[in-house]
């Protein structure tokens, strides 16, 4: 993931039970600059096994890449699985699928030029038999482990469909390395779930992890994640890994936002909460902007002004107009007040301040969870969210073997269709036994291999839309 598994929070999912961590995907052709290097990649001796990935679609850039970091990993990665439009700007990631030959040469040359294995992650095809092709072609090229995730390049998530873990299994009949199962890993039951299913050596996640990072960490802490301490903790690794802070705040942001999207309004420590959502000022080199807030004032403040313009010109007798008034000119028109500028400060080190301030954050957010939680009020989003599948779902073909699992970032979420369709409905304020066992007959009903599972959830959809209005 770009920008999002960096050396702090490798460290943290370790801490949490991860057996080993890829680096984020770096881009071969930016490798020669040692400032993209020294901001990109770094580790430490705690950090293994750990594999550094890549996304390249020139061999000898790729390999001269490769040589700044062979000697601090475990194996180089090939990442053929990006799907993401600048992927396809950038002719690499899943579009390089249809360059066979072109994947075949980047994974030769690491293969016979580096110390250190080299390994893939890739999406598969529509038909499960080019998959299986695919994946045996990229073991022959000299691949010592393949990462497969069960969805096609076109399916970017789970909303467009669950992944296939048939096709997987498939891979695994097939070639003679380990292979590592990638999608529909939202919980840590689903870890054995999957293994059992496919038959891989490992599984690997992404997406959710950075939501809850303790997802490999039993399943007291997928059902009940402690998202204060997993921010508190990710803090203290970046005391000792300084990664720069744009990744520092995304983290924080994926981890808290299920209490920040309830209580940021309530925030009371405007000095910190300026550091994530650009309300405040700070010390230090400044840029300028204007918060929600001040912009709201400054059209509240015109509006009043030019109210006060037509009531002075109606007294006059004279009403102002494109046309001119009733004297035969137009009337002057109230200056527009500027807009109210905010100071915001730019942070370009991950320094102790920086941190400090995050900190402030984190503990005045649990101080506003205890007293939500007192007054019997929400203080995060609900557990049970909708899961909503888009039209792509059919271009993945996937099986029905787990349309339980939540999207990413809602790694808690079982559809309630299936709860509805089970003859269950969870009560509000229900205890987490009554919770566990609605989850237990949603996920029974979704992962039913049956043709009207979707249909099922789109009519429960219908008709909350309908009870609602």
């Amino acid at each position: 993931m770009v920008d999002q598994s960096e050396l702090p929070f490798r460290m943290l999912c370790r801490e949490r039970g991860a057996s080993g961590a890829y680096t984020p995907m770096l881009h071969s052709a930016m490798m020669a600059g040692p400032k993209y290097r020294a901001e990109h990649f770094s580790t430490c001796p705690a950090d293994r096994p750990l594999l550094v990935q890549f996304c390249a679609n020139d061999p000898e850039t790729l390999l001269d890449a490769a040589r700044h970091v062979e000697a601090d990993c475990d194996a180089v990665d090939l990442n053929f699985g990006c799907p993401q439009g600048i992927a396809r700007k950038g002719n690499y990631g899943a579009f390089l699928m249809s360059q066979p030959e072109l994947q075949v040469a980047l994974v030769a040359k690491l293969h016979e030029q580096l110390s250190v294995p080299v390994t893939v992650k890739i999406r598969v095809f529509p038909e499960v038999e080019r998959t299986v092709a695919y994946a045996c072609r990229l073991e022959a090229a000299g691949a010592s482990l393949i990462g497969v995730h069960g969805r096609t390049r076109e399916c970017k998530g789970p909303r467009h469909g669950s992944a296939d873990w048939a096709q997987i299994k498939a891979v695994v009949d097939a070639v003679g390395v380990p292979v590592i199962a990638n999608g529909n890993i939202a919980r840590f039951e689903d870890v054995q779930r999957c293994l059992e299913a496919t038959g891989a050596a490992g599984v690997m996640s992404a997406e959710v992890l950075l939501w809850n990072p303790g997802l490999f960490d039993g399943p007291l802490a997928t059902q009940h994640p402690d998202l204060i301490q997993h921010a508190r903790d990710y803090l203290r690794q970046c005391e000792s890994f300084p990664p720069p802070p744009r990744m520092v705040k995304s983290h924080m942001f994926r981890m808290l936002n299920d209490h920040f999207s309830v209580l940021r309004a309530s925030l009371q420590d405007s000095e910190a909460a300026a550091v994530m959502f650009g309300a405040g000022g700070g010390k230090g080199k400044q840029r300028k902007g204007a918060g929600p807030a001040e912009l709201g004032a400054a059209v509240a403040a015109a509006a009043a002004a030019a109210a006060a313009a037509a009531a002075a010109a109606a007294a006059e007798g004279g009403v102002a107009g494109a046309g001119g008034g009733a004297g035969g000119g137009a009337e002057p028109q109230a200056k527009r007040p500027k807009k109210s500028k905010v100071k915001r400060k730019k942070w370009m080190v991950c320094d102790a301040e920086f941190l400090g301030l995050l900190g402030r954050l984190v503990d005045d957010l649990e101080a506003r969870i205890a007293e939500a939680d007192a007054k019997g009020e929400p203080s995060r989003k609900p557990i049970f969210r909708v899961v909503h599948r888009g039209s792509n779902a059919s271009k993945n073909k996937a099986s029905h073997q787990d349309k339980g699992d939540a999207a990413c970032g809602d790694a808690m979420a079982p559809a309630p269709a299936a709860a509805a369709a089970a003859g269950a409905t969870p009560a509000v304020g229900a205890d987490a036994a009554a919770l566990n066992e609605y989850e237990a007959l949603a996920r029974q009903a979704l992962t039913e291999d049956g043709p009207d599972a979707y249909a099922q959830e789109k009519a429960f959809l219908e008709q909350q839309g309908a009870a609602a209005k």
